[in-house]
């Protein structure tokens, strides 16, 4: 897959988006509310940032163009280097896993929780709770059964006070370091290393390690660890030289996350090159890139509107049927007309 050049450069007020540190449902605090079902929202430990209310696409490509990007673990993982040698890691799933909206009430009000909780059978225990932003109007909340979903929101779209109701994303950011490099390559360990002095690197066989079996099955015939772990811009300018080589390759980079307290380092899944999908051809209607027309664009597109489904840049485009710069219902209206020969283009 070759690499993808992104444009402009990260910007949380420029994207439209809430900053919080690492997210998390706390226990009423003494300044939280006192309303049965209405809690504050507070910060776990586990994140260096979480970025709320952008798609992970929308954040990646909104580095300058000169970034490095990585995108693996079916694209929902991003490692990004900047020209100045600053470093993240993002990922797109929230602490819970789960997907949940944000409503805006008007000053002063509060979400009907009660009414909600009545009108769906939920007694003394509230199935339906709302999470207060500090000093904000919103509120996060989770409709865990499908069964009541649509009472909740009819309830909350028909109440006078409540200004806005959106689906929101979660996309966290890690701290991390580069750990292994692999290369398919008829230089010498020696050769590659002084062609990229600023990756430090020490051989498996130099630290009493080999190559692994797999490793080798796929091509790759040198195995180092990087030793250096500062982010520099004279790294950064060896990732582009290496990347513009034609080599393969393959990094993988060592998370560094937390729990209770406790640092834990995990291996993040191979990292691969994203597909450059700002520069691919798209044929609209094709939302599954298969590159034909069917049922199965259908479907695709019906589970990225109700969102259990994420959808790539290039996807993006081509579910964008009717032009209009939005992946909405009426694509699907006019997907299933082009399917139905009502219509014969886009």
């Amino acid at each position: 897959m070759k690499k993808r050049i992104l444009s402009a450069v990260l910007s949380a007020a420029m994207l439209g988006t809430s900053v919080y540190s690492v997210p998390f449902v706390s226990a009423l605090t003494s300044e939280g509310t006192r309303t049965p079902g209405i809690e504050m929202w507070a910060n776990p430990s586990g994140t260096f940032r979480r970025i709320e209310g952008v798609s992970f696409d929308d954040l990646i490509t909104s580095f300058g163009e000169g970034a490095f990007v990585y995108r693996y673990s079916n694209n929902k993982k991003a490692v990004v280097v900047t020209p100045e040698g600053k470093t993240h890691h993002f990922s797109n799933s929230n602490v819970w896993g789960l997907s949940y909206s944000v409503v805006t009430m008007r000053e002063g009000t509060e979400p009907p929780v009660s009414e909600i909780n009545e009108k769906i059978g939920a007694g003394d225990t509230p199935k339906v709770k709302f999470y207060k932003y500090a000093d904000s109007n919103e509120y996060r909340f989770y409709i865990l059964g499908e069964e009541y979903a649509d009472t909740v929101l009819d309830i909350l779209k028909n109440n006078k006070d409540v200004l806005s109701i959106e689906n929101r994303q979660e996309i966290t950011e890690d701290q991390f370091r580069l750990e292994s490099l692999y290369v398919s390559t008829e230089l010498t360990e020696d050769e590659f290393k002084k062609q990229y002095p600023s990756f430090a690197l020490s051989s498996f066989e130099e630290l009493g390690g080999s190559l692994d079996d797999d490793k080798k099955e796929q091509g790759y015939t040198l195995g180092f660890k990087f030793n250096d772990y500062k982010h520099t811009p004279e790294l950064y300018e060896e990732l582009i030289k290496l990347d513009n080589s034609g080599v393969k390759y393959e990094i993988t980079p060592l998370i560094a996350k937390s729990s209770g307290g406790y640092a834990v380092a995990e291996m993040a899944e191979t990292v691969y090159k994203s597909s450059g999908s700002d520069e691919a051809d798209v044929l609209v209607g094709d939302v599954d890139e298969s590159g034909t027309i069917d049922v199965t664009d259908i479907t695709d597109l019906s589970l990225a509107i109700i969102g259990d489904k994420d959808l790539t840049a290039n996807q993006k485009k081509a579910a964008d049927v009717d032009g209009d710069g939005a992946v909405t219902i009426a694509d699907l209206a006019r997907l299933q007309q082009y399917l139905s020969k009502k219509i014969t283009s886009f």
